[in-house]
């Protein structure tokens, strides 16, 4: 971020940008980068217009109302950062800009889009987050070369998540944004018609095996209770409807996951943002046998801030106790507990209780902490949404599916093509396009008509079949080996569901894509499972001294080891292989890989050839392992550890010391046994990398890194003195763990300091004033990268806050990264959910 109100008198702030813009000017055509930011800036000096050579322009975090016409002689501009002012309208003038790739304007009043940037004919990226936009222009149909429209925050547009994709924060930790041409045909799209609320809602029940979870949605359906309930197998389906307060009737969808580890391997791909989730406790249990802490971790890791509902079942038997208060605080998802709940009646007793509260908390819960419930579509839309939810076909080919859509008053394909991909986000249909394992086996010529063809799909079709082989007998005494007559006999014994063998190729292609078999030595017709793998390990003999990496997670999923062996496969040892790990060779190396999911981490160990090819193999295994982290979007907290070469039992964190050698800073100290000791850096790196490949590695995180801590830091500052944070300057330059690690976000948290010392004093400044010294201990327990994270979002809210008039949607967004930030840290104890909601209240009851 740029350093925000640095002036705070008008005229001094202006005095400077002329300064900086003489100095620029005497540059002559080496002026090409210019940093206005942060000034306190009410207007912009016309002298602007000088800087004819100008590439790169910072005028963000000003106060801004609007821009002289000379910003328009800046012929060579190509980005232009104008991120946090109080510009309501831009002057024609900005059309001249043909220059400009990146144009930032999220953050201000914008009402509405001046038909003069269609001539922005090379813009890429244009970010228009948080805005008062009231609609969006045609003419954004003829910038060609947009790759990324970031719109969130604006909710008088009417787009949904599923169709904007990545926020900015999320697009910075590595998630792909949606496609600009597609936003807006579903925008265009949904402009005309008749429309109605979505009013839909996704719920999905989890927990441990033969907890009641079938039992409790039964009862929430008015079904009779029945006390021989076969546990569930795989997912199953249900809908109920429910009164939600100011959003009327709505659907719940509701999903319910059988709670055996082994039905795990698939959850990750139906765990959703944008739902509700209710974790089912046993009250006869401990704490520790319900696993829940495993459970609150695994949703946000693939929910991301959805909303939890915590229920204590089987409580006739006894009542479950536990820190209600500390929980919510450890996991600020937490919107509510059922304490004691019971679904147990016959004739003759009725222990029913506890289920009234949960459907009022259930409504409540989606009422207040679900957006885009109420989410308005076209008629034509949502009615063919219903058609395809009870078709009763298990699959269609895309033909099928756009001959339905056109029958239904669909005419343009694309828009049919958005509407595929809204359904699949929504759960209604599975829809894999364009997947990775048809595109080799297309390479290789191998893929067959039949997995070509089935395009939409009934989700509980596909997932019967797996989970049908997934709990089978004979695959799981086989030790998950499985070829064609296996796979048949058993997908013969589900009841109402068909799988011929021209649909079995497709089941085969849907378990490759979810990561869960590989073919067996090479084989096209058998298969290994490694979820039905032995749990005993194989002796692969004494591994002292090899080269050894960690990856330390906040809970470990257990499909991580199993998608590394289908994705590594063919380097697995002949007989090497057990549920929880393998030996993997690349001659003339191998290397061990195990996973402890007490410890939730997973240990590589390397040896054998030199130590340049130790060091390749150890790449390979890394590298999978980093892809794999990334399909969860930044929902992973995961720390990658190496050894310090003379304590071989203490691990440090591998990115600290990539970047300690990156600022050329040679010792560092560490508690070693209770003792600080030297440690030399490049010495602990060079024992799994060289110093070319690191720096490599630090010039791709680069751009990452600067976008991580404010776009503003892409146009550096070469005109002023180094910036003075409150009453000192922060000199040193060391890093550790446990501080605020640099400048940048010591000068955020003033900035928040000095928003909040402007404001009026009421229960709001009360309120922000707890909130920032709850994200101050917050920011002690966090590494670098979130601590920024953190400190950027706290901005955003209290600009939201503190504004004249108060920003729901920069609200909202900011208290959402707030709440991600606080899942980074297993045991804090500040309240920052609960002042977060009390906010909520106060400014918009």
């Amino acid at each position: 971020m740029s350093n925000k109100h640095k002036f705070s008198n008008a005229q001094a702030a202006y005095d400077e940008a002329l300064r900086r813009i003489e100095k620029c000017r005497q540059q002559g055509k080496n002026g090409t980068v210019l940093n206005l930011g942060g000034l306190g800036l009410t207007a912009l000096p016309p002298e602007i217009g000088q800087l004819t050579s100008l590439t790169e322009l910072e005028l963000s975090h000003n106060q801004l109302t609007s821009l002289p016409p000379e910003i328009g002689l800046l012929n060579s501009l190509r980005q232009l950062d104008l991120d946090n002012n109080q510009l309501s309208s831009l002057p024609p003038e900005i059309g001249l800009l043909t220059s400009l790739t990146w144009l930032f304007l999220s953050y201000n009043p914008l009402t509405r889009l001046p038909p003069e940037l269609c001539r922005l004919r090379s813009l890429v990226s244009f970010f228009l987050e948080c805005t008062e936009l009231q609609e969006l222009p045609l003419f954004l149909h003829d910038l060609k070369n947009l790759e990324m429209l970031i719109l969130h925050g604006n909710a008088q547009l009417d787009l949904p998540d599923e169709v904007l994709g990545a926020d900015y924060f999320e697009f910075v930790q590595g998630e792909k944004p949606a496609s600009p041409q597609e936003i807006l045909a579903y925008y265009f799209a949904q402009r005309g018609g008749v429309k109605r609320p979505l009013n839909e809602v996704k719920v999905l029940v989890v927990g441990e095996s033969e907890v009641g979870k079938t039992s409790i949605i039964r009862q929430l359906r008015g079904e009779k209770h029945n006390p021989k309930e076969d546990k569930t197998h795989g997912i199953e389906r249900h809908r109920l409807s429910m009164d939600c307060g100011r959003l009327g009737r709505v659907r719940l969808n509701v999903w319910d996951f059988g709670g055996q580890d082994i039905m795990h391997a698939t959850h990750q791909f139906f765990l959703t943002h944008r739902s509700v989730y209710v974790l089912v406790l046993d009250s006869r249990q401990n704490e520790r046998q319900t696993r829940m802490d495993y459970w609150l971790k695994l949703i946000a890791s693939y929910g991301g801030d959805s909303p939890v509902i915590i229920v204590c079942n089987k409580a006739d038997q006894q009542v479950m106790q536990l820190n209600w208060t500390g929980l919510q605080k450890d996991h600020p998802q937490i919107k509510g507990f059922v304490k004691e709940v019971c679904c147990y009646h016959c004739e003759k007793e009725d222990r029913r209780k506890g289920l009234d509260e949960l459907r009022q908390l259930i409504a409540q819960t989606v009422e207040q902490h679900v957006e885009g419930v109420d989410q308005p579509l076209l008629k034509t839309w949502l009615d063919l949404k219903d058609a395809l939810e009870t078709d009763g076909r298990p699959y269609l080919t895309l033909d099928e599916y756009h001959l339905l859509a056109k029958k239904s008053g669909i005419a343009d394909r694309q828009h049919r093509d958005i509407l595929l991909s809204l359904m699949h986000q929504l759960g209604s249909v599975l829809h894999f396009s364009e997947h990775a394992i048809f595109e080799k086996d297309r390479a290789r010529n191998a893929t067959t008509a039949q997995v070509e063809e089935l395009n939409v799909l009934d989700p509980g079709w596909v997932t019967g079949a797996i989970y049908k082989l997934l709990n089978d007998a004979e695959l799981i005494r086989a030790g998950g080996r499985m070829d064609r007559a296996s796979m048949a006999r058993s997908l013969a014994e589900l009841e109402g569901r068909q799988y011929p063998g021209t649909k079995q190729d497709f089941i085969i292609a849907m378990m490759r894509r979810f990561e869960i078999c590989f073919p067996f030595d090479g084989e096209t017709d058998r298969w290994f499972l490694p979820d039905l793998l032995n749990k005993d390990e194989v002796d692969t003999g004494n591994w002292a001294g090899a080269m050894a990496f960690r990856y330390q997670y906040q809970v470990l999923p257990g499909s991580i080891i199993s998608r590394l062996m289908v994705r590594l496969h063919s380097h697995i040892a002949r007989h090497c292989l057990w549920r929880t790990g393998a030996k993997f060779k690349k001659a003339p190396c191998e290397a061990l890989v195990r996973s402890d999911e007490e410890k939730a981490q997973v240990d590589i160990c390397v040896r054998g050839g030199s130590k340049s090819q130790r060091q390749a193999f150890l790449a390979l295994i890394c590298g999978t392992l980093e892809d794999i982290h990334r399909s969860w979007s930044g929902h992973l907290p995961v720390e990658a550890q190496l050894p310090l070469p003379k304590h071989p039992d203490v691990y440090v964190g591998y990115e600290k010391y990539l970047q300690l050698e990156g600022k050329e800073i040679g010792r560092h100290q560490e508690m070693v046994n209770g003792l600080l000791e030297e440690i030399e850096v490049t010495t602990v790196l060079n024992q799994v990398s060289q110093r070319p490949q690191r720096n490599k590695e630090r010039e791709k995180r680069r751009p990452k890194d600067e976008m991580r801590q404010g776009r503003a830091s892409k146009v550096e500052n070469h005109f002023h003195a180094p910036v003075q944070f409150g009453d000192k300057i922060i000199h040193d330059n060391s890093i550790h763990a446990r501080d605020i690690l640099h400048s940048q976000v010591a000068q955020t948290m003033e900035n928040c300091n000095n928003l909040i010392q402007q404001h009026p004093d009421d229960e709001v400044k009360t309120l922000l004033e707890s909130l920032t010294k709850d994200v101050e201990i917050l920011l002690a327990c966090l590494e670098q990268e979130p601590q920024e994270e953190a400190a950027t979002h706290l901005e955003l809210l209290t600009e939201a806050v503190t504004c004249p008039t108060p920003n729901r949607g920069r609200f909202t967004l900011a208290a959402k990264g707030l709440r991600k930030c606080v899942t980074f840290v297993k045991d804090f104890t500040g309240d920052i959910a609960t002042t977060l909601e009390n906010l909520r209240q106060i400014l918009w009851p």
